[in-house]
């Protein structure tokens, strides 16, 4: 598929950026990825962005890249937007996936609180296996915390992953509670390995 030529609106040539990005990082070409997302950054930083298909996307390619801070701002605009209009769904991915840079960056009250704030809503659309990630995203908050609610936060998400699919986000679920785990056996250098 060829470029979008530089006359082409602006939101269709940060959006071949980000699919020509994301093709790189399946590449693992890293350095060719960096240059699209940012080349993708750079066309929308000045645009009023409410595109629930772009923001996501954007929010997914500054986490791929550690860009935290940018990552931080697209969630919390993501979530605004979201707010907004209603859009129940991507109020959970906002917080879920925004969670996730807050963890990254030390934010863990907020990233507590954006996960609690989003797991009622998962619970609430009759697919168990959603409330998985904020469940992981609460463990690991709690372990880095030293607090002991990670054991039932980790017993939970096992639970669920017993009886129901996950899904996407599958690997960050496995991810979290394995970091968890790991946090809160670290006094128990032989247990923390397995």
């Amino acid at each position: 598929v060829p470029e979008p030529g530089p006359d082409a609106p602006v939101r269709t040539r940060a959006a071949s950026a980000l699919l020509r990005g994301f093709t790189a990082t399946a590449r693992r070409d890293w350095s060719e990825a960096v240059e699209r997302f940012r080349t993708a950054f750079t066309l929308l930083d000045a645009e009023s962005l409410d595109d629930h298909v772009l923001q996501p996307n954007l929010g997914v390619a500054a986490f791929l890249i550690d860009d935290d801070e940018r990552g931080l701002r697209l969630h919390e605009q993501q979530l605004t937007a979201a707010r907004r209009t209603g859009a129940l769904t991507m109020v959970e991915h906002a917080l879920t996936r925004g969670a996730q840079f807050q963890i990254a960056t030390g934010a863990w009250a907020q990233a507590a609180n954006a996960a609690a704030e989003a797991l009622p809503l998962t619970a609430s659309t009759g697919h168990p296996g959603l409330t998985a990630l904020p469940l992981a995203e609460l463990a690991l908050v709690a372990a880095l915390r030293g607090d002991e609610s990670a054991e039932q936060h980790i017993a939970s998400v096992g639970a669920i992953r017993e009886r129901h699919a996950v899904g996407i986000a599958e690997p960050l679920v496995d991810d979290f509670t394995h970091w968890a785990r790991g946090l809160r056996e670290s006094t128990h250098p032989a247990k923390a390995l397995h």
